[in-house]
């Protein structure tokens, strides 16, 4: 149960920040949370891009 929980949690994450990408909505907090969860690169690009 706590392994499946740790492998849809990115999941949800990832499909979060895309529709917020989508939107231009994106936050602080969404782009650490994928930092955390989803990828480390990601998560890193995300916070050094530009609004």
């Amino acid at each position: 149960m706590v392994c499946c929980f740790w492998c849809i949690l990115p999941l949800v994450f990832g499909i979060i920040t895309l529709k917020k990408m989508k939107n231009n909505t994106l936050t602080t907090g969404n782009k650490v949370c994928t930092l955390i969860f989803c990828n480390v690169i990601a998560g890193i690009l995300l916070l050094c891009a530009k609004d």
